[in-house]
């Protein structure tokens, strides 16, 4: 139910309402302290046995009578007193062992001094079909009262309803009792209300998530708090918090106190806002605990915490690299089907002759080194061994001589054509001819012995020409 909804319960349908027999709901056990300032060495005793209980009856009609408040408040703190909720091994929230399934309300006069027939409230409020049990309060001003709930670990959202169902009919709770250890006073009333039958009550506020605080970085910020906020912003952005553990928290939160103070605290909120059970005011409290604790614990046990999950600084404050994805291209459209007639086959494309006073461009030649993993490993040299009298050199079968490596070197061709003269031309149109087939000749020269290197040096003006060859 969302807060500020308000269900009356006069208009609740009883088929809605689950209700119990009353002297079974108060049939449970609660722990009973010596008085009020002890919080130890509680003892189980029975809620309903304590409820019909006159053995303090003398000791509360002396305070009764005492006239002023602040006498009867101190005269209370000497009464034993229990948990109406619950049994603890000591009286903190943390210790609770067992839940009772009730929950307590308390009413004091000098906070609903508005009502007018205050008198009568207790006949009042045994109209409210969840009350189990209500009398009046120790000093004889007051009133409490018993209510089951449904759920249990739901105590404090239970609570809240409960004050807002109240808070309609005008009365003003105590807001003590949210918390599961409060404490009830003996008080003995022997015209309280008991319900025969008492309705469960099951209403409970489900409060606002937090809203998420936004890391900032500070401007001109040392560099100690750059490593900080890079790693509070990684938080952040992927919704991590520091301190699986309690040990862990109260580490992270004594570090940032040391570290920064009181401006550590917004830093402490952002490390912690993303735990289940996060709470605003809970956090606020540990962060000033830890400013007043007397801790060791430095920056560096919040970045160990950090590179655990993932986080380090120094690789936040790493310049980045950016780079524009790809878009996804759409998939081709499918072809249409269709039938294809049968075409009479191209003729052979005609040769054409090079022309010998045509530019050139030799740089657009690109030789690609092929796979060398596929040849099989030969025990010869491939070498031109002449040219054709028309001056192109063409790497034909009958052009290429297999020589064994221990022959002697090839004569050198004899004579160079002039530069750029047709002759020249012709020698190397001829060689881009054959450059796909030269490429994997020159590679395959390339990565035999450093001996058989000799067998084509007559030739590195040839590949030169190409561009191809380291000098």
């Amino acid at each position: 139910m969302n807060k500020g909804i308000l269900i009356p319960y006069s208009h609740l349908l009883l088929s809605m309402a689950v209700y119990l027999d009353t002297l079974d709901v108060l049939n449970c056990s609660v722990s009973c302290f010596a008085n009020y300032s002890t919080a130890g060495n509680p003892r189980p005793v029975n809620m309903l046995h304590w409820l019909r209980s006159d053995k303090y009856v003398h000791q509360q009609q002396a305070i009764r009578a005492m006239p002023t408040k602040k006498d009867r408040d101190d005269a209370k703190q000497f009464l034993p007193a229990i948990t109406p909720s619950g049994e603890f091994t000591y009286r903190s929230e943390k210790k609770l062992i067992r839940h009772s399934g009730l929950i307590q309300f308390d009413i004091d006069l000098k906070e609903n001094r508005n009502i007018r027939n205050y008198a009568d409230l207790k006949g009042i409020i045994g109209k409210l079909p969840f009350v189990a049990y209500c009398g009046l309060s120790c000093s004889g001003t007051g009133y409490w009262g018993l209510i089951p709930i449904a759920n249990p670990e739901r105590h404090g959202q239970h609570f809240d309803a409960l004050y807002r169902v109240f808070a309609h009919y005008k009365i003003k709770l105590d807001d003590k009792p949210r918390n599961v250890a409060s404490l009830r006073g003996y008080s003995y009333d022997n015209n309280a209300y008991f319900a025969q039958r008492v309705m469960l009550f099951e209403l409970y506020d489900v409060p606002p998530p937090a809203p998420v605080r936004q890391a900032t970085f500070t401007a001109d910020a040392d560099t100690e708090r750059k490593r900080v906020e890079a790693c509070i912003a990684e938080f952040v952005r992927h919704g991590f918090y520091v301190g699986a553990s309690y040990d862990e928290w109260y580490s992270v939160g004594c570090s940032l106190a040391n570290a920064f103070g009181e401006n550590g605290r917004d830093y402490f909120h952002l490390v912690s806002q993303h735990y289940p059970s996060y709470q605003t005011a809970q956090t606020d409290k540990q962060y000033s605990a830890c400013l007043r604790a007397n801790s060791k614990a430095t920056l560096g046990s919040f970045f160990a915490l950090c590179q655990q999950l993932g986080v380090v600084y120094k690789d936040l404050l790493k310049p980045e690299n950016h780079i524009t994805p790809r878009r996804p291209q759409p998939p081709p459209p499918k072809p249409a089907a269709t039938v294809t007639p049968e075409l009479a086959p191209p003729p052979a494309p005609t040769p054409v002759e090079p022309d010998a006073t045509a530019p050139i461009d030799i740089g657009a030649i690109e030789l690609q080194r092929p796979s060398i993993a596929d040849e099989p490993p030969v025990p010869t040299i491939h070498c031109w061994v002449e040219i054709p009298d028309s001056g192109m050199v063409r790497l034909a079968p009958d052009q290429i001589e297999y020589l064994p490596v221990n022959q002697p070197p090839i004569t050198p061709i004899a004579e160079e054509p002039p530069v750029n003269s047709p002759e020249h031309h012709l020698l190397i149109r001829g060689i881009i001819h054959d450059a796909e087939r030269m490429n994997r000749l020159f590679w395959h020269y390339w990565v035999r012995p450093p001996f058989m290197w000799n067998r084509i040096k007559t030739h590195r003006q040839v590949l030169g020409w190409l561009g191809q060859l380291p000098p």
